[in-house]
């Protein structure tokens, strides 16, 4: 079968999971880093449910499933070792217009899951179509290696600095040079080392060149100081803070770890210290 690939925002839309097990335990985490409000529905519930982050952000209800537990749900997964339950689910959302994934049968849903590699904003998804969920996790864990923690950072960056440009009023053609230089820099490497004085030399460099016009001196010298724990950090707990989902198991690390302790709202300030320092205003640009 041939499926659409999509992004789906489900921030703040109510999704249902009927399942108590670990393996609804899984969809509800998806759920939840997305936004959604999630309502998990079992007549008895796995020990998981009882710990962060599924225990202060999902609603369960300890009964067996009803067909009025469908209505106004956006998206409903079906994570039950009972077919014909599973089939009783896929009915209800058709008939109430709700989009359903049904675990381990394909042929009742309206989806299926990609494997998914994960950093910050950069989201990469892996799919077989259904055939080889093996293959699709072998790719993903490749990714893994060579996608790592550097990106989400990376990214948080590149997103403040973009929307501080395009609201400067420079030129769009200019702004485009910007984006493809840092891209195309060495920035990352040094995010991923750590080389806070090798970044701040990347960032002096380009926006030297692209906004000051070789006439002033960019200061990113806080990247030295502010950024040094940051990094520190990213690197201790990389493994650790990266969240993967499996389809075969979930781990404590899934549980505790689903906000990586780097990814805190320091790095946010640092971010608008970062467009503070190295984006002139309008008069300076003049």
């Amino acid at each position: 079968m041939q499926y659409y690939p999509v992004n789906l925002n489900i921030a703040g839309k109510n999704c249902l999971v009927v399942g108590g097990g670990k393996v609804g335990a899984r969809k509800a985490i998806t759920l939840i880093k997305a936004g959604a409000m999630v309502t998990v529905i079992s007549p008895a519930f796995s020990h998981i449910f009882f710990q962060e982050p599924l225990k202060s952000h999902t609603s369960r209800i300890e009964r067996s499933y009803e067909s009025t537990d469908m209505e106004n749900v956006f998206l409903v997964f079906g994570a039950t070792d009972n077919p014909r339950l599973n089939s009783t689910i896929a009915e209800d959302a058709l008939s109430r217009g709700a989009l359903c994934n049904i675990a381990d049968n394909p042929d009742k849903s309206h989806f299926i899951l990609p494997s998914i590699v994960q950093r910050g904003e950069l989201l990469i998804s892996v799919s077989t179509s259904g055939t080889s969920p093996a293959l699709a996790r072998m790719i993903r864990q490749k990714l893994e290696q060579d996608y790592g923690d550097e990106y989400a950072l990376f990214l948080l960056i590149m997103g403040k600095i973009r929307k501080k440009l395009l609201g400067s009023g420079h030129a769009p053609d200019k702004h485009a040079v910007i984006f493809r230089q840092l891209v195309n820099s060495d920035l990352l490497e040094k995010i991923a080392v750590g080389d806070t004085l090798g970044m701040e030399h990347t960032l002096q460099s380009i926006f030297k060149q692209n906004i000051f016009n070789d006439q002033r001196e960019p200061d990113t010298s806080w990247l030295t100081h502010d950024l040094k724990h940051i990094y520190d950090d990213l690197i201790t707990n990389r493994t650790r803070s990266q969240l993967s989902i499996d389809n075969n198991n979930i781990s404590n690390d899934l549980i505790k770890n689903t906000t990586p302790s780097w990814l805190t709202s320091d790095i946010h300030n640092i971010a608008n210290d970062l467009i503070e320092n190295i984006t002139p205003s309008r008069e300076d640009s003049q």
